[in-house]
């Protein structure tokens, strides 16, 4: 009989288990193509089943619309009104290319020497290139 370690049993399971979710996620969603409605439902999924945390749940699901229009209509002084705080442009249905929106956030962040936003943003990478 072969025994193995309990730790190393839950180690696997717990892997099994976050490559079916991945895998169910990126059967339904295409972080390529999304909607931000869309990447909030792939963000609660994951993060009801804990596998990241509130804070990387809180970077995923940032409303960068509601952030615009809040500065748009509070900010002292003239905001353009095109003003956009995306990266990347958003086609026709509401969709966006995710992973080109946070690798763009991610090196605007190193290039200004915001080393924790660009943290922040490689592990939301590292989350969202799971389901590509």
């Amino acid at each position: 009989m072969i025994c193995i370690p309990l730790s190393e049993t839950v180690e696997n399971r717990e892997q099994k288990d976050s490559s079916a979710i991945y895998k169910e996620l990126s059967g339904r969603y295409d972080v390529r193509n999304a909607t931000f409605e869309e990447i909030i439902e792939m963000s609660e999924v994951i993060y009801g089943v804990g596998k990241i945390s509130l804070k990387d749940h809180a970077a995923l699901t940032f409303d960068y619309d509601k952030a615009t229009n809040n500065l748009k209509w509070r900010a002292p002084g003239y905001i353009a009104a095109d003003f956009d705080m995306y990266e990347t442009f958003v086609n026709s249905d509401g969709q966006r290319d995710w992973i080109a929106e946070f690798d763009t956030r991610a090196s605007k962040d190193f290039k200004y020497g915001n080393l924790i936003g660009y943290q922040s943003k490689i592990k939301v990478l590292d989350i969202v290139g799971k389901k590509e």
